[in-house]
Formats: C-alpha cells, sequence, structure tokens
C-alpha cells in the first residue's frame, strides 16, 4: 500500500533574486559583473527588513539647545539605522546643525521639532569609457557608489518615514504633539524608565511593533529612505533641573536593537566539582554552602525535570551557581539515559548473533 503523500497541484514563480554564472571562455560584459553586486545588496536588503524591519539599531541620540543669539542648535550622535528598503544608515561621527539662523534674541522660539534621517546614495569617481571604433562622445559612468546621509528638521512629520506614532498625539504637526507632552509632563518621565521586565523586548501589543510579531513582511512605506529619529520639545521646566528647556521625546522612533540571550556554556571551570574545595580547611565552610546550594538545585531538578533553566523560582532566577548545577545534572540525566540505551542494543545485538 502506498502511504506517500500525493501532490494535489503544483504552482512555480520566479523571485527577485539573481546571482550571475560564469563559464571558461565567456565574454562577459557590464551588466554581468554589475549583477554580482546587485545579488549581494539585494540579498542583505531582504534579509534585513525581514529579520528586523526599518528602524534605529543603535546611537543616533538627540540633543537640543539655545545658545545666547537664539538659535536652535540640534545635536545627533553617531549611529546605524535602517531604511524601510534594508539599506543601513551609518552616521559615521556627531553631527550639529541649526533649526534657526540669525543671532536675535528676540526671535520666535520653536517649541517642538521632529529629527529624522534619510539615506542618500551619491556617485562619484566618474570615468568616460574608452571605445576606439566609436568617434561619438561617450558619456562618463560613475564608477563608485557612496552612501550618504541627510538629517532633517521640520515642524511637521514627514508623511512616510519609518517611525512610531504617538499615543494620542491628536496628529502630525510637532505643535499637537507638544500639546500631549505638556498634558504628560511631569508624569511622561516615568514611561520613560526602564520597564521591569529584564528581557527588556519589545510590547508585541504595540501598533510599532505587533506586525513584526505577526511575522507581517515589509513596511508601511515600503520605497521609504527615511527613519524617525526623535521628537525635541521646549517645555518651561525640565523634570531633572525644574528650568526651561528642551526635551527628547524617542517614543516616534522605531528601534530594532535586537536583544541576545546569555551563553548556558560560558561557566566557570573552577566551580563545577565543590567537593574539591572541602579538602582546604580554609574553603570549607564555602563549599558546604556550594553543596548545599546545589542540592536545592538538585532537587529543583527532580521536582521540575522539564522546565527550561531560566524559571521563576527565587533558586533559579538569583543564584548562578544554581543554574548551573541544573544544566549539569540534566546533562548527566541525558547521559546515563543514552548509556543505557546503548547497553540495551548492544545486548539485543549479542542474542541476535547467538541465536
Amino acid at each position: 500500500m502506498n502511504t506517500s503523500s500525493v501532490i494535489l497541484n503544483t504552482k512555480k514563480g520566479p523571485s527577485t533574486i539573481m546571482r550571475p554564472k560564469f563559464g571558461p571562455g565567456m565574454l562577459l560584459q557590464s551588466e554581468d559583473l554589475e549583477q554580482l553586486n546587485l545579488y549581494t545588496r539585494d540579498l542583505s536588503r531582504l534579509l534585513f527588513r525581514s529579520f528586523f524591519g526599518c528602524g534605529v539599531v543603535c546611537g543616533l541620540t538627540v540633543s537640543g539647545d539655545t545658545d545666547n543669539c537664539g538659535k536652535i542648535i540640534v545635536t545627533v550622535e553617531a549611529g546605524v539605522a535602517l531604511n524601510c528598503l534594508g539599506d543601513p544608515i551609518y552616521v559615521p561621527n556627531e553631527v550639529k546643525l541649526n533649526a534657526t539662523d540669525g543671532c536675535d534674541p528676540n526671535n520666535p522660539r520653536l517649541t517642538a521639532l521632529y529629527v529624522w534621517l534619510c539615506s542618500c546614495p551619491k556617485c562619484c569617481a566618474p570615468r568616460t569609457p574608452s571605445c576606439g571604433c566609436d568617434e561619438g562622445e561617450s558619456k562618463p559612468a560613475c564608477t563608485r557608489e557612496v552612501d550618504w546621509y541627510e538629517i532633517h528638521l521640520g515642524k511637521d512629520r514627514p508623511k512616510c518615514a519609518c517611525g512610531c506614532e504617538l499615543p494620542n498625539s491628536g496628529g502630525n504637526s510637532a505643535a499637537s504633539a507638544l500639546v500631549k507632552a505638556e498634558a504628560d509632563t511631569p508624569a511622561s518621565a516615568s514611561d520613560q524608565k526602564t520597564p521591569d521586565d529584564p528581557c527588556q523586548c519589545a510590547d508585541p501589543k504595540s501598533d510599532c511593533y505587533k506586525d513584526h510579531y505577526a511575522g507581517v513582511c515589509g513596511c508601511k512605506c515600503d520605497d521609504s529612505r527615511c527613519v524617525m529619529l526623535a521628537l525635541l520639545k521646549y517645555v518651561t521646566k525640565k523634570p531633572d533641573t525644574n528650568e526651561p528647556g528642551w526635551i527628547v521625546d524617542y517614543r516616534v522612533r522605531r528601534f530594532i536593537r535586537p536583544v541576545l540571550m546569555r551563553d548556558l556554556l560560558a561557566v566557570d571551570p573552577l566551580a563545577v566539582d565543590p567537593a574539591a574545595q572541602s579538602s582546604s580547611g580554609a574553603s570549607s565552610t564555602m563549599a558546604k554552602e556550594t553543596m548545599a546550594k546545589e542540592m536545592a538545585a538538585k532537587e529543583m531538578f527532580v521536582a521540575y525535570p522539564a522546565e527550561p533553566i531560566a524559571r521563576e523560582e527565587p533558586i533559579a532566577r538569583e543564584e548562578p551557581i544554581a543554574r548551573e548545577t541544573i544544566a549539569r545534572w540534566r546533562k548527566k540525566a541525558r547521559d546515563k539515559k543514552m548509556a543505557k540505551v546503548k547497553k540495551i542494543s548492544r545486548g539485543t545485538g549479542a542474542k541476535k548473533t547467538t541465536t
């Protein structure tokens, strides 16, 4: 009886990823060599925007200040971001730019400013192709493409830039966002505190991240090259100094820093065998305490053999030695089980041979 699955229907189609193939004796053209560059770039774009989406990866912190002349000076630190295309935007150094010109303290002050970053590739190092049989003039072609960046300041939020919406902002203008900020000050300072969750993961229910958790591909603006950085707000009393000045609201940006897990194998090899420490009289007390912790961890392992190491019990969360002991006991249990299976399999083979 044939129990294999039966294919009911099949449909094939091409993707947009194309890699070049060369062979001996081929005459290559510029398009063939350029495909090497296009393949790696299209692949990295696809993976970056699929894994992380768009947003700020690291750095790119923003600060604002007003000098004695009334100029508003915005500072953006170095950092990296990803736009909706999947291209990285790299700002290698600190950047300062003025939001207002002139030197008049009586200039009307802006109360809120949006700050966003865009990628801007530029061609350079043009070279004229040489062709002896062509009598016409050849146009120069660029031989290098440099990834530039542009930092923008504006009173209104850009229509299509990667970022998050402010809760109950009431519009895309900085003025409407300032109204929300005045209502939240100083209570909004509590919203920016580090959450109690040690995982530091994004909220899966947030409108800014729920598509990522749901496995939705792409961005709302797939062709956008811009990423929101921050919203600067001028308040009469800053939460830390109670003086007038600029505060930064990072809730408009989308932060996509990957969360790294700890290394389960990174343990101190000298602390593996606590019984060896008991031979020394000076460390006998420490050895007893360590052995007591290991016994408590062993009891926890026996009670919860299938649970992960990072349980919510105080021992597993607060005592690193207990976690290491649990992992060691599990390994011993697995090795013992495998040895028993091998022994049984060898005995079965010997019986068959004798028969």
